[in-house]
């Protein structure tokens, strides 16, 4: 069996759409490649498939937690041209509003529900975020503190005078441009895949592949996906723990999350911190009450 992504088994209804299903397939076919791999991930419809049915594809480990803290349905409310129109023109797999403790579903659709545990890609640089916040308030690291006074195997990357805090803002001088690394290869590191012949293998042989400088560290924004997988590193050497422990025990468990986590771990078996994770909307709802009202901080503690 194989750690990368392969697609080709599923058609037609698996997908929600057998018609656009179909004819993705059968331009796909065309390929010397049978695997899909990327486009999998990324073109709809096969997309819509993947963000919900991750768990099917080697990579990703699933953390159960106790059943009976699922949290009962939500408030419905019927808005068909919601569901035909706005969350299928942006191939969105569900709407929830939460307001006062109460979760209105607004549409839903391709089996999507409040419980069902989806891809959130990006956000997961949230709960790496929030992560760190909990470390510097454990006394673990302060965000001042460069990045290979923590993970010394980083301190002849550019990474390794770069603040804690250059990595949070995304002003860090590893590239020179918002996301003009190479995306194929950052993501044959995350196991997306398989890697080219002589290639090292994970993201982090890959991190420590950066080498030249882009300017100076802190002088303008850059949007780098990789500074949160350097966050990631740091925090494991920091706390002693791996990011998926992380996660469960200073979120998941203080916050008492109702439904099961997933994350993409590399071929290394690194938690990918950077777009790896996927949980219920019904989590995602408490952990941005959260962030939005600061309450329910003192459960994490973060001072």
């Amino acid at each position: 069996m194989t750690n990368y992504l392969d697609l080709s088994r599923y058609r037609g209804d698996d997908l929600g759409d057998a018609k656009l299903a179909d004819d993705y397939f059968n331009k796909q076919e065309t390929s010397n490649d049978s695997r899909l791999e990327l486009q999998a991930c990324f073109e709809y419809p096969a997309s819509s498939w993947f963000q919900q049915n991750f768990a099917q594809v080697i990579g990703y480990n699933t953390f159960s937690f106790d059943p009976r803290r699922r949290l009962c349905k939500p408030s419905s409310l019927k808005t068909s041209l919601l569901q035909t129109t706005f969350l299928a023109s942006f191939s969105s797999d569900g709407l929830w509003v939460s307001k006062s403790g109460s979760i209105l579903e607004l549409g839903t659709r391709l089996g999507m529900n409040l419980s069902k545990s989806h891809l959130v890609w990006s956000i997961t640089k949230s709960f790496t975020g929030v992560l760190i916040l909990i470390a510097e308030s454990k006394g673990f690291l302060r965000r001042t503190d460069l990045v290979s006074s923590h993970v010394t195997d980083l301190s002849k990357t550019v990474f390794g005078d770069a603040s804690i805090q250059h990595l949070l803002d995304m002003s860090c001088a590893a590239t020179d441009v918002s996301e003009t690394y190479e995306r194929a290869r950052y993501h044959r590191a995350c196991g997306f895949a398989p890697p080219r012949p002589q290639e090292a293998i994970g993201m982090r042989a890959f991190l420590l592949e950066h080498r030249k400088r882009h300017g100076e560290h802190g002088e303008k924004f850059r949007y780098y996906s990789p500074n949160f997988e350097v966050l990631n590193w740091v925090l494991e050497c920091a706390a002693g723990q791996t990011f998926q422990s992380l996660l469960i025990d200073w979120i998941w468990e203080p916050l008492e999350l109702s439904s099961d986590f997933s994350l993409r771990l590399d071929p290394m078996k690194i938690g990918a911190a950077s777009g790896g994770l996927a949980c219920s909307p019904a989590d995602l709802l408490v952990f941005g009450r959260m962030l939005a009202t600061a309450q329910g901080l003192e459960k994490i503690g973060v001072k």
